[in-house]
């Protein structure tokens, strides 16, 4: 008599968190119009939520657009949050998908000296959905998307090495980086494995 192995937890629920993570993010940016660069951040694990970051070269005014057009959607309420000593954002928090989605603007003085082009929110919407069949296939815990000069630079982070090589099979490596490796996507856009330490 043969025992079926246990469903691994990844394939069968954790694999599918992230990809429908980014599905929920791209349809959320094209549905606010949102089209200044973010850094998009995906926690997969308990409890799982995507944080919406401004970047810290946009004006305070600009930043705080991007939390409202989300907050529009979210049917939330932008607040004032105090991080640490006197730095202080806008944020709001709710539920999209069954995800918490959290966007807020950065901390601490704006550094518009480099004028970040804007994309068009299907730009960044786009490439979330171009990236999905190889961020669901791998064992990613965080996935942060950085969008810098109109492009987009992908992180993982991973449990372990397996994991780690696991996110990075199948792709051009190009160079270590400290605790990193640094590949290619099939997109072309760089990606950065790291392996968490806990």
């Amino acid at each position: 008599m043969s025992t079926a192995a246990a469903p691994d937890p990844w394939h069968t629920g954790q694999m599918r968190v992230l990809g429908r993570q980014l599905l929920t993010t791209a349809t959320l940016l094209e549905e606010a119009g949102v089209t200044a660069p973010l850094t998009i951040t995906c926690h997969c694990e308990e409890g799982p939520s995507v944080e919406l970051l401004a970047s810290d070269r946009l004006s305070i005014a600009d930043q705080r657009t991007v939390v409202d057009r989300v907050a529009a959607l979210l049917g939330a309420i932008p607040s004032v949050k105090r991080l640490f000593g006197e730095q202080y954002a806008v944020f709001c928090e709710g539920y999209r998908d069954g995800f918490l989605i959290i966007a807020s603007t950065h901390s601490g003085t704006p550094r518009p000296a480099v004028l970040e082009p804007a994309s068009d929110s299907s730009d960044t919407a786009a490439f979330l959905r171009s990236i999905l069949s190889w961020a669901t296939a791998p064992r990613i815990q965080t996935l942060v998307v950085r969008e810098t000069a109109g492009s987009h630079a992908v992180t993982a982070w991973c449990a372990n090495a397996r994991d780690a090589e696991a996110a990075l099979a199948g792709l051009v490596p190009e160079t270590q980086q400290g605790r990193g490796i640094r590949a290619l996507l099939p997109t072309g856009h760089p990606v950065t494995v790291r392996v968490s330490i806990t």
